[in-house]
């Protein structure tokens, strides 16, 4: 499996060219998939769909968050993916697995002290002073997320 997963992840960085965040990410999900399989005894390549289902279940049970979760079986289904271009297997399992739902969270509201505080911030004696006051103005005035306004 290190070979594979080895090859696997230089695929994902020369490749692909997958953000470092990502990289990480993929390499810590198949490491702990490995190790998972190694201790149930089970090789990579013979891994069926109800496998990959009883590791959802196993991760659920460490209480990892859907999230988490989520992007594990991503990574199972990008490294699955690559053994079968690479011919090591004949299917993916992780295709077609659904993917844990994960809870949306409702945005915190700032109190009017909270706000009149947050503009007040900016010292506007100086021109980038007038233009954080200016950003935040604009995005409270507006309601646009910072992503937005940059």
């Amino acid at each position: 499996m290190d070979s594979l997963m080895s090859d696997f992840v230089s695929f994902l960085q020369y490749d692909k060219k997958v953000s470092d965040n990502t990289l990480q990410s993929y390499s810590r999900d198949i490491k702990q998939f490995s190790d998972y399989i190694d201790n149930n005894g089970m090789g990579v390549c013979s891994i069926t769909k109800s496998d990959i289902m009883s590791y959802v279940d196993y991760m659920q049970n460490l209480g990892k968050a859907a999230s988490s979760v989520s992007r594990s079986l991503a990574s199972l289904r990008a490294l699955y993916n690559y053994l079968l271009l690479k011919g090591k297997v004949g299917l993916n399992p992780a295709n077609k697995l659904k993917m844990p739902k994960t809870e949306k969270k409702l945005p915190q509201i700032l109190t009017l002290n909270e706000v009149d505080t947050l503009l007040n911030q900016p010292d506007t004696s100086s021109s980038k002073g007038l233009r954080d006051k200016a950003m935040l103005e604009l995005m409270y005035a507006t309601g646009l997320k910072v992503s937005e306004l940059i």
